[in-house]
């Protein structure tokens, strides 16, 4: 894609939990990106405006909070404007749980996607690492959880949020809560600052198997299309 000259990758800390001694925990991944966008402005001189953050599965739910982060806090000192545009490919918005429900997504489409089942033991480590020393309700956390429809977590708003692309597979399991961030954020932003591209029969994140075509290709084409739009607003 010609709008995209630079690609600045951020080596954040990894959640751990147990057997393992715990580490890293939520926000410490948070904090890491924010640092790294905060040097990519305020040293490397970058404007904000020209900044695509994006973020796959687990790196969605990141790009999600770090931009939230910067929308919420704009104007404190020394942090730069939330950037230009925001891109989540197939992203884990949702840790607590809200989603799993007979006839959703997580039930559904158990077998049609290799991230097997929600309650899987892996699954689960996943969830406890990250959200480390918080309780369960803790995952209600509008930075956890930005697509949560559990009553409890209240209004999560995506108010002052960038233009904003999302992609899934109609055939993965978080569909469902990829849907519900969705309609989430249509609610706060304009018609023309979201795009919603969902794949048919695609599993989760697609873009990161270079097999899995003629999908692979369509889906980049559709995301240049956007970045060309998005660079001329």
């Amino acid at each position: 894609c010609s709008q995209v000259r630079r690609i600045f990758a951020i080596e954040y800390r990894l959640s751990r939990g147990a057997p393992y001694p715990p580490t890293h925990p939520f926000p410490a991944a948070l904090l890491d990106a924010l640092a790294g966008y905060v040097y990519l402005v305020n040293e490397a001189r970058f404007a904000p405006c020209d900044i695509v953050i994006e973020g796959d599965s687990a790196g969605g739910n990141l790009a999600l909070g770090l931009t939230r982060y910067l929308v919420e806090n704009v104007g404190m000192s020394g942090l730069p404007p939330p950037p230009g545009a925001l891109l989540l490919l197939s992203p884990w918005a949702d840790l607590s749980g809200s989603d799993h429900y007979p006839g959703s997504s997580t039930y559904c489409n158990v077998w049609s996607d290799y991230l097997g089942r929600w309650n899987d033991p892996f699954a689960v480590y996943a969830r406890k690492a990250f959200i480390g020393p918080l309780s369960p309700d803790g995952a209600l956390n509008r930075y956890i959880s930005p697509a949560c429809t559990d009553v409890r977590a209240g209004p999560i708003s995506f108010e002052n949020f960038p233009s904003t692309m999302i992609v899934t597979g109609g055939a993965e399991g978080l569909l469902t809560s990829i849907i519900a961030l969705r309609d989430k954020m249509a609610l706060d932003m304009k018609d023309d600052q979201l795009r919603y591209l969902e794949i048919l029969d695609a599993p989760h994140d697609i873009l990161c198997y270079p097999f899995w075509e003629p999908e692979r290709t369509y889906t980049l084409r559709k995301i240049a299309v956007w970045l060309s739009t998005v660079s001329t607003e």
